[in-house]
């Protein structure tokens, strides 16, 4: 659908509009002057635009011309807009190096943002994307996150990136109807979306973000930019409204599931202020116990020892076991795989593979 939206290029100012309706009745501005009990220089200034039409002079002139005051002040308020917009500087140099510097294309395909190839279009549009007046106020809202996280030793810096994915994810949560917090209910949702990892998408993601809303914890699934290397990130939007985002960085059910319970320690054990993601760098010690609560919610640590004291890690075995535990036979690979017990190529073929709907 076209946008109609009316962006005019010029608007003149209310008190043209007083003048022509002035000479239209033959009379002058120092008889109006005189009616309204001004000054004639005020008067003056008003008819050339610099002064404003306030709301006691669009009272006064519908008593004096009847004209309704509304109509004046609609007039001064569009007025006003057009000026705004008009003394909006151009982006520098500087401006259009950064919208650059973000992978729009791809955040274009997404419907983040709207498509162009425009440079100063980009720029303008990234400012709305992330709710900001320029790019310092971008700044400063970045640095706001204070994400929990060490950067990868990479040649690239991938914040930007990682706050464009964030704020999507943060205005994805703005239409999700959530309770309050129940840290109560949270962790038996989080125990229940165990016994949904031989599920197909269709059934455990609306299952699973039901549960998690109705205890106040958003649960999203947001397309990562490339090259941004980060699988998931948690953080409080308020005191009582969580959001956790997903991305399938990897692609397997392993580690789509080892994420979601990675992320939702953070919420149950770690502090509201900070933003978690979870990324190849190095950890902090938050990110570690969170790694810890992910792989023994999934695999318990008695059963798993007594497993792998037993040394048979073929096919059919993986999936006894994965079956007398419940929980997918992928996960155990990808666990067995983690702890070194198998090579990496080894039993993929129990992996379940994900991959975005055109929906998403």
């Amino acid at each position: 659908m076209p946008n109609l939206e009316y962006k005019p290029t010029s608007v003149s100012p209310p008190g043209e509009t007083l003048s022509d309706i002035l000479e239209e009745r033959g009379i002058t501005q120092t008889q109006l002057s005189v009616r309204l009990g001004r000054s004639g220089k005020n008067l003056s200034q008003i008819v050339n635009g610099k002064a404003p039409i306030t709301p006691d002079l669009a009272v006064d002139l519908e008593r004096v011309l009847g004209t309704p005051a509304r109509f004046w002040l609609a007039r001064e308020s569009r007025y006003q807009e057009w000026l705004s917009r008009s003394s909006i500087p151009e982006p520098t140099d500087a401006d259009l190096e950064w919208a650059r510097s973000f992978t729009y294309p791809k955040m274009a395909e997404y419907g983040w943002v709207p498509a162009t190839s425009k440079a100063r279009e980009k720029f303008f549009n990234l400012l709305s994307f992330f709710g900001v007046v320029n790019r310092k106020a971008f700044q400063a809202w970045a640095g706001s996150l204070s994400p929990q996280y060490r950067r990868s030793e990479t040649a690239i810096d991938k914040d930007h990136l990682i706050a464009a994915w964030l704020r999507q994810g943060e205005l994805q949560a703005e239409s999700v109807d959530a309770g309050n917090y129940n840290e109560k209910g949270f962790a038996a949702a989080v125990d229940h979306a165990r016994t949904l990892t031989c599920s197909h998408p269709e059934d455990f993601v609306p299952e699973i973000r039901k549960a998690f809303a109705a205890n106040g914890v958003v649960l999203l699934f947001v397309p990562e930019l490339p090259s941004m290397g980060v699988s998931g990130a948690t953080r409080w939007l308020t005191p009582s409204k969580a959001l956790i985002q997903i991305t399938l960085r990897y692609k397997t059910n392993d580690h789509l599931w080892f994420t979601i319970f990675h992320e939702s320690c953070h919420i149950l054990k770690h502090q509201k202020r900070i933003v978690y993601l979870e990324t190849n760098g190095a950890k902090s010690p938050e990110e570690l116990e969170a790694d810890e609560f992910s792989a023994n919610h999934m695999i318990p640590p008695g059963p798993l020892k007594r497993f792998v004291e037993a040394g048979a890690f073929e096919k059919g075995s993986v999936e006894a076991f994965a079956e007398s535990i419940g929980i997918s036979p992928g996960i155990v690979v990808g666990r067995l795989q983690k702890e070194g017990l198998i090579p990496w190529d080894s039993l993929n073929s129990l992996k379940v593979k994900f991959e975005w709907s055109k929906d998403s």
